[in-house]
């Protein structure tokens, strides 16, 4: 099956006329799933992708000026924040040099990788269809990668997994795939793969997509290597079920007969999660039986309760590498609901400056405020509802669902929608 779906890929990825730009492109594209090598800066998210972005960017310098103008609004939008920022460091004195150069080159990555896009399809006009071909496949090299690290740890083999631990930045014994950690899951196989599904009209592609979400889905359920990624799951195949199941006419027969299948699935999923001690610790006493879950949660409640604290600075932020200051404020108030047993982590982070809260709507209210984040809510709503991208309201709970539980400006999925829905109509990517 592999064979036949992803067969003749050699024939329509020709190597002919290519130069160093198209080099830079491809390797760019094929790295994206390799985010925990060993050799990459950073350990939080361990990617060398979007530097290599920064040299396809460079080598396309010419670019860049048109660019400025064609997204000038949101370049706009970007200095007016960092403005803010400012006005808030000078205000409240609470400038932070590492937490500010975290914070800015992260945005400034994304930034590159949303230009890059921009430059390939829009300015080149190049064919996304090939790129996307050798994005799956690289995303099928990675499932295999991460299928045997699976047999090998049920196995013990331990000369295979100190492979494994030599080539990755941060090992676990886990399956992550060649991911930095399973929680990173969720964001490739939905935030990525599942987006393209949704997107794209090509039926080569939907097949390819779909079996390789399938794949990393069986192995992910079946290892139980990031109870984030099953909760995901659950929740997005069923909104996609249900949305397609009604979305167009349909007999009564087929839709019994659909729902009965979903349930059947559906229970299997549960006898899974049934068996593992962890998922079912989370069902019977709520977030606080996982320590890490117990942990993430934290961080967002204390967040919530530093906003109730101060509300009127809650409208503007704290400024652009901030978001640990609502986090203080709202500290005491969290730690005292706070009942799991896992406390090293939350202990160590009284007082913090640590600028790392896992979550993007909470991340953009502490650093630019309640303001901001309804801005850029209903400035994507906007954009969803003047595209005809298909799916694009599934697109947009998708893209929300998941940085809920993460926080990077950097990361791909936000800059992918943006594309699609801004130039959907400029040049289709469908």
């Amino acid at each position: 099956m592999l064979i036949e779906l992803f067969g003749g890929l050699e024939r329509s990825i020709k190597l002919k006329k290519i130069n160093i730009s198209n080099l830079i492109y491809i390797l760019a594209i094929i790295t994206i799933p390799w985010d925990n090598l060993f050799f990459a800066p950073s350990a939080g998210w361990a990617t060398i992708t979007p530097f290599i972005f920064i040299i396809y960017l460079l080598i396309n310098y010419k670019y860049i000026k048109k660019i400025i103008i064609l997204e000038k609004e949101l370049i706009c939008f970007l200095l007016i924040l960092l403005i803010v920022s400012f006005i808030n460091y000078i205000i409240y004195d609470n400038f932070i040099t590492f937490n500010f150069i975290d914070s800015i080159s992260t945005l400034f990555l994304g930034l590159i990788f949303y230009f890059s896009l921009v430059i390939r399809y829009f300015y080149k006009k190049k064919d996304y269809i090939k790129d996307i071909n050798l994005l799956l496949i690289s995303y099928l090299i990675s499932f295999f990668y991460g299928l045997t690290k699976y047999i090998s740890l049920q196995l013990g083999i331990n000369s295979i997994l100190s492979v494994f631990e030599t080539i990755e930045k941060r090992f676990s014994y886990r399956v992550s795939f060649s991911f930095t950690e399973p929680s990173f899951i969720s964001m490739h196989v939905f935030g990525i793969i599942f987006i393209i599904f949704l997107v794209t009209n090509n039926y080569k592609i939907k097949k390819r997509a779909i079996l390789i979400i399938s794949l990393f889905s069986f192995i992910s359920i079946l290892s139980f290597s990031s109870a984030r990624f099953i909760i995901d799951f659950t929740l997005i195949f069923t909104i996609y079920f249900f949305i397609k199941l009604f979305k167009k006419k349909r007999s009564i027969f087929i839709r019994l007969f659909s729902v009965f299948f979903f349930v059947i699935f559906m229970f299997s999923v549960i006898f899974f999660i049934n068996e593992h001690p962890r998922i079912n610790q989370i069902l019977e006493s709520g977030i606080y039986a996982d320590g890490s879950l117990a942990s993430r949660w934290f961080r967002i409640n204390a967040s919530l309760k530093g906003y109730i604290q101060k509300p009127f600075e809650a409208y503007f932020g704290a400024g652009l590498g901030n978001s640990y200051q609502f986090f203080n404020y709202g500290y005491a108030f969290a730690y005292e609901e706070y009942k799991s047993n896992y406390m090293a982590e939350v202990l160590g982070l009284y007082n913090t400056t640590n600028n790392q809260l896992f979550s993007m709507p909470i991340r953009i209210i502490s650093e630019f405020g309640i303001f901001v984040f309804l801005f850029i809510i209903f400035y994507l709503i906007y954009l969803a509802k003047k595209s005809d991208v298909s799916n694009k309201y599934l697109i947009l709970i998708i893209t929300f669902w998941l940085y809920v539980q993460f926080d990077s400006y950097a990361f791909y999925t936000l800059w992918i929608v943006l594309i699609i829905f801004k130039y959907n109509k400029r040049r289709r990517l469908s």
